[in-house]
């Protein structure tokens, strides 16, 4: 865990900070439920609330406006060392949260509080929970030990088990809208902050990540051998080929993309702007070849498979 100043995250997330702050205040009050399920769109620092709430739960001294930087307390979460706090995250190269991460959670959670506060796991992201783990994981959401506070969090809420979602209260994190977004990345100093934006379906970190990125190199990719198929000077084969040796996330993030402005253009004909204004003349040449059924059979298999 790397070190942080009070509040830092935050300020430079002006559309997450008012949510933050009403989430400190029910602390304030002994109102915050002992386990909350946060939830938003990838790419605009839902794991920064998370965070900074958790921090904040652990403040000796927690102020209105979160955490005030100076106890021991903080002090040990800047150090790395406080006994209390516990991240439960994908191991390397693994594809979900084990069981075993869960366990060794529980028997955190059932500890007495080395610094005589409250104690605080992070589950990130909670959605990765194959369905052993998740079940270890109810009795504690269903009768959390006095003092332990339990933050899970997530960008893919509709795959969470059920039994889960009822026993958080959810914490749902809205986009911001495009002003304040636009605001922020301008800040932040990103070129072609409004392309970016909508490259990255309105999330503003996702957008300013993109800036120089591998992944804008695989869309520039993906576009060339989709503009040489459409001239039939590809083969879809070879295609194929080429796409298995690119990042799969990055193929199904441009793919869910421009499928989804396929279906705008075809429901809208053709009057809804295109997220990526680069995939026009793709767009145009597969609608005309594609009746409405198979492209919106297309789109569900795309995101499904994502």
């Amino acid at each position: 865990m790397e070190a942080h100043n009070s509040m830092t995250d935050l300020v430079t997330l002006p559309w997450l900070e008012n949510r933050f702050l009403d989430l400190v205040a029910l602390q304030r009050q002994n109102k915050l439920p002992h386990a909350l399920l946060v939830k938003g769109p990838s790419g605009i620092g839902i794991e920064s609330l998370a965070r900074q709430l958790a921090l904040s739960l652990l403040c000796d001294q927690v102020t209105d406006s979160g955490r005030c930087g100076q106890c021991k307390a903080c002090q040990l979460v800047d150090a790395n060392t406080h006994p209390d706090f516990l991240t439960i995250q994908l191991e390397d190269n693994a594809k979900a949260l084990k069981i075993d991460q869960i366990r060794k959670l529980n028997e955190f959670a059932n500890k007495t509080a080395q610094q005589g506060g409250n104690k605080l796991a992070i589950i990130d992201p909670a959605d990765q929970m194959n369905v052993n783990a998740a079940n270890a994981l109810l009795k504690n959401l269903e009768e959390p030990a006095p003092g332990t506070f339990m933050i899970l969090v997530t960008s893919r809420f509709e795959s969470m088990l059920a039994t889960i979602k009822s026993r958080c209260r959810i914490v749902d994190l809205p986009k911001p809208n495009p002003e304040a977004a636009l605001a922020w990345l301008h800040s932040q100093q990103v070129e072609e902050p409004d392309q970016l934006l909508s490259l990255a379906n309105g999330a503003p970190i996702a957008a300013k990540q993109l800036q120089g990125s591998d992944r804008l190199a695989t869309r520039d990719q993906m576009l060339t051998d989709l503009s040489q198929l459409m001239q039939g000077t590809g083969s879809p084969v070879e295609i194929a080929q080429k796409w298995q040796k690119l990042e799969v996330l990055d193929v199904f993030h441009w793919l869910s993309l421009w499928v989804c402005d396929l279906d705008r253009m075809k429901s809208s004909g053709g009057l809804v702007a295109n997220q990526d204004p680069k995939v026009g003349k793709i767009l145009k040449f597969t609608a005309s070849k594609a009746n409405d059924a198979s492209i919106f059979d297309l789109t569900d298999y795309i995101l499904s498979v994502r």
